[in-house]
């Protein structure tokens, strides 16, 4: 690759207090050419953020000799195909195409997951309003109070 004057390369080494990358990095997509992230000797550095995702431009990310470090955001998925991406997993670079179906199954679990969290809740949704709605409940006695004095008004206006 021919080096642009817009090129970009951030190389962080030993960082001791660093433990995720901000998301913040984000910002590295305005204006730029090809942006190459290297991580170094982090001993702390657990995650990256999910917006490392949104560089389009991203053409190697290294996260190499990173101890704690222990997942790749799905979102890695969304990088150019060609970005190749070495971590401590993965010694030899790989690109973001060939780890395709990593990203994909841990979206697909991501998806499911909300999925079956959103049908639980619209069952304890339900089950607390026919709790509160069932005859005696409070719910059923503020509904059938609203309801008696809408009627008794109703019924003054209509015989004053």
């Amino acid at each position: 690759n021919a080096t642009g004057s817009n090129d970009f390369k951030l190389r962080i080494w030993g960082d001791k207090a660093m433990t995720f990358l901000p998301s913040s990095i984000r910002y590295l997509k305005a204006k730029m050419g090809e942006v190459a992230i290297e991580l170094r000797h982090d001993k702390k550095l657990q995650r990256l953020s999910c917006d490392i995702g949104q560089l389009p431009n991203m053409v190697d990310l290294d996260i190499g000799d990173c101890d704690s470090f222990t997942t790749l955001p799905w979102t890695l998925g969304r990088l150019h195909p060609t970005c190749k991406v070495c971590t401590n997993s993965y010694r030899h670079p790989q690109t973001v195409e060939e780890m395709q179906p990593q990203f994909k199954d841990s979206r697909q679990r991501f998806i499911s997951g909300l999925a079956k969290l959103s049908i639980l809740s619209s069952k304890k949704k339900a089950k607390v309003i026919h709790e509160l709605y069932k005859p005696g409940g409070k719910g059923y006695k503020r509904a059938r109070e609203h309801f008696e004095t809408a009627v008794s008004d109703m019924n003054a206006e209509q015989g004053g």
